[in-house]
């Protein structure tokens, strides 16, 4: 949906296998992939101190 119109109605794996409207493929391409991540992407940082 995009503007309150949809613009590709369709069977769930096909959509995510090949999008046929362009503002469904830039959805798409804007979604986070787990191999793009570097480990250092993944670490909280926190500012709560140790107990001991």
């Amino acid at each position: 949906m995009k503007m309150g119109t949809l613009v590709e109605v369709g069977d769930t794996d096909r959509i995510f296998r090949d999008p046929h409207h362009e503002y469904t493929r830039h959805l798409i391409n804007m979604m986070p992939r787990v191999e793009n991540l570097s480990r250092s992407g993944l670490e909280i940082e926190s500012s709560v101190a140790a107990h001991s």
